[in-house]
């Protein structure tokens, strides 16, 4: 195997460990990585989806999920053929249109045309709802849980002058592994005793950055 290099990125390391180990990448990757003949880019997987309904464990990632610019970088539940993703940051968004009912009609229009691609997401967490914040962000492959860390964990206090994914992720001390041809599950579990609030649509993001292998 080509040596792993003190300048490569901790992720891309952490790619290098995973390709040491039989069934964690898939064979064919697997081996270019070993062989030093991969391409790594940088990666930043994107997946919005509308949380409204929001309760018990409910699941952000569908398995009939279509691939969309701006709402979805995943086809189905899965990363494209060839791309392994060690993410070492991850960064939420959330999102709300209140519907604003004045005997029973909504004064709000921009409510019934509301999606997850057309609203403006931030992390701060004043602007999080007290059902969302401790609720876990839980995302699980090949049946085991990569992590569960409450959302709250991944909003910010103040507003940041510097670029996305600078000051507003979180940076995990071991990175996770997103593996081609594997079934991922991203979900939201809240207390039993939790749901959405009414009175507004809820929109959530979540972004993977890292290192990616990339299809030659």
């Amino acid at each position: 195997m080509a040596g792993v290099k003190v300048d490569t990125s901790k992720e891309q390391r952490h790619l290098f460990r995973a390709a040491k180990k039989k069934g964690v990448i898939f064979e064919a990757t697997r081996k270019e990585i070993l062989a030093g003949n991969a391409r790594f880019m940088e990666a930043d997987l994107l997946h919005r989806a509308e949380i409204t309904t929001g309760a018990g464990i409910y699941n952000i990632l569908l398995s009939n999920n279509d691939k969309d610019v701006g709402v979805s970088d995943l086809q189905g539940n899965m990363t494209d053929p060839g791309v392994n993703i060690a993410v070492g940051r991850v960064r939420i968004g959330y999102a709300k249109v209140n519907e604003f009912m004045e005997d029973g009609v909504t004064q709000n229009p921009e409510y019934a045309t509301a999606t997850a691609q057309n609203v403006i997401y931030d992390n701060a967490l004043k602007d999080i709802p007290v059902e969302l914040r401790p609720a876990k962000l839980k995302v699980v492959q090949d049946n085991k849980t990569l992590f569960s860390l409450p959302v709250e964990r991944f909003t910010v206090g103040a507003v940041s002058s510097k670029v996305q994914g600078e000051e507003d992720v979180l940076a995990l001390q071991t990175p996770i592994i997103l593996a081609e041809r594997k079934e991922i599950k991203i979900q939201l579990e809240f207390s039993p005793s939790k749901e959405m609030p009414d009175g507004a649509k809820h929109f959530f993001e979540v972004r993977f950055m890292g290192v990616q292998t990339a299809s030659k």
